[in-house]
């Protein structure tokens, strides 16, 4: 992981945050919501002055609507 850090940031000239979002998986496949808002905050919190967010799985489109929404945008 930190290759990918060190080579993309380098190549746009940014600082690049990994973040794993361990939760949001099982909590869109069990298509239980309840704790998804603890762990929107919990992941996110750290990440509202960012120029770019990359939503690395496939399941993450499915909530992109409440993180957008978290952030901001």
């Amino acid at each position: 992981m930190s290759d990918i850090k060190t080579n993309y940031g380098l190549l746009i000239n940014k600082d690049i945050k990994l973040v794993g979002c361990k939760e949001f998986v099982p909590i869109i496949e069990s298509n239980n919501y309840e704790n998804l808002d603890k762990y929107v905050d919990l992941y996110l919190k750290d990440l509202t002055d960012r120029d770019l967010i990359v939503l690395g799985c496939t399941h993450y489109p499915i909530i992109k609507d409440k993180i957008s929404n978290y952030l901001g945008d």
